[in-house]
């Protein structure tokens, strides 16, 4: 009988090999989407991209890697697609909301009103949990893949797409997770906990400037995340779903995701070494629906280039 993790999926089309995985530290069940590139191992073993919300973005960026590696000056990685063992697109965005974030802070949801009308923003148990889920990606997922598939310990990427970028800019902050050698921030949700990555992002510039941090970091945004070009666009199909636009236009407001991305990279631009590089890009006529592929390809690109 054929086990649910080779079970052909009706609502996504994952062409790779589908490995489940219970963690070690918070003890959820994830699915690994596990795309291999053609041709022998190269020596010291696959560069990796670890993708967040594998559920969602491994179509997209396993075919942009694999035509992006077909240029001599990018490489073809070992693509990991981290998600869940479901194949419903709407599960997989409400489950990842406790692996994706951080802790709040006391009142800040309670103070906050388009946050408090959406759904789940006030069961503190749904959200906070970015600890245990990077735990599971180092220390679980990373071996596995190292040992199993040959990908290279010295050549891992983390990318991920709004809560996803938010987790990528995390493990960039956070010395515990900061195991990447490229880092690649679509659309990442800094404005989560009242935007408290920007805030501690002097810790962050310490430890660049003393030589502790090497890698390469982009970080993108689209350029209607911003005020005056809502997402989504209001329409009387959020009418009718209860969506006021009053809290669609306080929510672009308050996140702002192009000044917010904008102000983390430009808060370690001046800290740039050789070891240490950022960049930031803006991607025109781009919404947060379609930044997140406009990002994979940039991203890949970026963080596959071998000149």
């Amino acid at each position: 009988m054929m086990s649910d993790a080779s079970k052909q999926s009706s609502e996504m089309a994952v062409n790779a090999e589908r490995v489940d995985i219970r963690s070690s530290f918070n003890g959820k069940d994830y699915r690994l989407f596990v795309s291999v590139p053609s041709g022998p191992v190269p020596d010291g073993g696959y560069p990796v991209v670890y993708l967040i919300d594998g559920n969602l973005h491994f179509g997209a960026t396993t075919d942009t890697a694999r035509l992006q590696g077909r240029w001599v000056d990018t490489c073809d990685p070992l693509v990991v697609g981290i998600g869940y063992p479901t194949d419903s697109v709407n599960a997989a965005l409400n489950v990842r909301n406790m692996d994706l974030t951080m802790p709040v802070r006391p009142g800040w949801i309670e103070n906050t009103p388009w946050m408090k009308k959406m759904a789940g923003a006030d069961a503190g148990i749904k959200h906070g949990k970015v600890d245990d889920y990077l735990r599971t990606v180092l220390g679980d997922i990373r071996p596995r893949i190292e040992a199993d598939y040959g990908g290279n310990p010295n050549d891992a990427t983390l990318m991920g797409h709004s809560l996803g970028g938010l987790t990528t800019a995390y493990a960039l902050s956070t010395p515990e997770f900061r195991k990447f050698d490229q880092y690649v921030a679509i659309s990442p949700s800094l404005w989560w906990n009242d935007f408290t990555l920007i805030d501690e992002i002097g810790t962050l510039r310490k430890d660049i400037e003393a030589g502790r941090v090497k890698a390469r970091v982009l970080m993108t945004a689209g350029e209607h995340e911003a005020p005056g070009e809502m997402f989504p666009h209001y329409s009387e199909k959020l009418a009718a779903m209860g969506v006021e636009k009053k809290d669609m236009v306080e929510m672009t407001a308050y996140c702002d995701l192009v000044d917010a991305t904008q102000r983390f990279v430009d808060a370690l631009r001046p800290a740039q070494s050789e070891t240490f590089q950022i960049e930031y890009f803006t991607h025109p006529r781009e919404d947060h629906r379609t930044a997140a592929g406009a990002g994979v390809v940039r991203g890949i690109t970026f963080a596959m280039y071998r000149p």
